[in-house]
């Protein structure tokens, strides 16, 4: 929920500044391109998730945990626990960077900017959500108590 919401709020931010910048993409364009990306990449980086999560279990005292938007590992301080969460933490920022490159590359296309203003584009809505990260989280930790009858993934 939370990553959700802040990939929202980064398309909206971003979109405005792009427009201000003299960007051509409608509103509309922009929410296509978002959900055929999310679409696409959310899937694929569930997958890859997914065998991530496999490959730490080949590993005896490494236990990590993958649920929706929480990551946790608990492993002993070997050597080589280390280097198998450090690998799997270095696939996920590969796997993040990834996604914001593309994204980033679609709002090029779309709103016919040069590289550099969506690259400006993109740090402002970086640092503004950096600074409302807070509330996003607060509002995902009220919906997620609120309706928590409705989001459990497992039974009772």
């Amino acid at each position: 929920m939370f990553l959700f919401l802040v990939a929202a709020v980064n398309f909206l931010i971003v979109h405005a500044v792009c427009r201000t910048m003299k960007g051509k993409a409608t509103l509309s364009d922009m929410a296509v391109a978002f959900e055929y990306l999310y679409g696409f990449l959310v899937p694929a980086m569930f997958a890859v998730m997914t065998i991530m999560m496999a490959f730490s279990a080949l590993f005896p005292g490494v236990s990590c945990r993958l649920a929706l938007d929480t990551f946790e590992c608990w492993f002993p301080p070997t050597g080589t626990s280390i280097a198998v969460v450090s690998i799997i933490q270095a696939v996920f920022i590969a796997g993040a960077i990834y996604v914001l490159v593309v994204f980033n590359l679609i709002i090029t296309r779309l709103h016919r900017l040069s590289k550099w203003r969506v690259l400006v584009a993109q740090a402002v809505g970086l640092a503004v959500l950096f600074v409302v990260s807070n509330l996003i989280f607060a509002f995902a930790h009220w919906v997620a108590t609120r309706f928590e009858v409705f989001l459990k993934l497992g039974g009772e």
